[in-house]
């Protein structure tokens, strides 16, 4: 009976030391990609605690060492509020635009989801997504379009005066 119990309880340890590894092998992979993302990805809790943040976002907002939303609150505050009434309503944001205050414009499109964790307090990933450079392509692209149009107005009044500057260089004058 001995030998069949501690059979028993070994192979219970073996089962659990590969259910161990199994979850220690998704932790690492979803930390990694996580990590490897191009935008910046916080989860954080109602309280305000940011429970973790990758490089992107410490990145994007210029901030290292993101602990609390307080942090964020001084140096973007059009920001802080957006996740501030996100969190408190517990509602969803997708892709909303946000210009952060900085000397130089910046843009991020701001996605806040409530994670439905059971037996956990109320969780929210937050991915910010730089499109500082869009815009600005954006910005020049109506440039060039607002030049094209002045250009053909103006080719649409030069071309009555050439033909009539033309018509009078035709004139024989005695």
């Amino acid at each position: 009976q001995w030998a069949e119990a501690a059979t028993a309880q070994a192979s219970a340890v073996l089962s659990n030391a590969r259910q161990f590894a199994q979850l220690q092998y998704l932790q690492n992979l979803t930390e990694s990609t996580i990590e490897g993302l191009t935008a910046g990805v916080l989860l954080v809790e109602e309280s305000g605690n940011i429970l973790q943040a990758n490089p992107m976002a410490s990145e994007v907002l210029s901030l290292k060492g993101l602990k609390s939303l307080e942090q964020i609150k001084f140096t973007h505050p059009v920001l802080s509020e957006t996740l501030d009434h996100a969190i408190k309503d517990g509602s969803t944001f997708l892709n909303h635009e946000v210009e952060l205050n900085k000397a130089t414009p910046q843009f991020m499109l701001v996605s806040i989801r409530r994670l439905e964790i059971k037996r956990a307090a109320s969780l929210f990933l937050v991915i910010l997504h730089d499109v500082t450079d869009y815009k600005r392509r954006e910005g020049l692209a109506k440039v060039g379009e607002m030049i094209s149009a002045i250009n053909h107005e103006l080719k649409n009044i030069l071309q009555p005066i050439q033909f009539h500057v033309v018509r009078i260089g035709e004139l024989k004058i005695d």
